[in-house]
């Protein structure tokens, strides 16, 4: 059974800062569903920096259920609402930069 808590409806949900990656290549974070307890964990995939954003991928049930919804595609294989196409865009060129500087301080 599914359980899914909307952090609009209880401001003391820490995880309602935790925005759509729109692609799992940019999680940051994925939760540890205990639906047993009733309960989520939020687990880290790296080390986080200060100020960065936490990134977990809705998934396409998400956000078919959201009003209004305009689906791109059907699959989590591509960006399933046009704004994650800019936010891609946005996340590649972040990595792009990252990966530059990793590259410039180790040379």
């Amino acid at each position: 059974m599914q359980k899914y808590l909307d952090g609009a409806q209880d401001k003391l949900m820490l995880a309602r800062y935790i925005n759509d990656s729109c692609s799992i290549t940019y999680n940051n974070v994925y939760f540890d569903k205990r639906p047993d307890e009733g309960v989520a964990g939020i687990v880290t995939l790296r080390d986080i920096s200060a100020g960065e954003e936490l990134l977990v991928s809705y998934g396409k049930w998400y956000w078919m259920k959201a009003p209004g919804s305009k689906l791109v595609a059907p699959d989590d294989s591509a960006a399933i609402w046009p704004p994650c196409i800019a936010k891609q865009q946005l996340l590649d060129s972040h990595a792009a930069v990252v990966l530059a500087a990793q590259q410039a301080a180790s040379s």
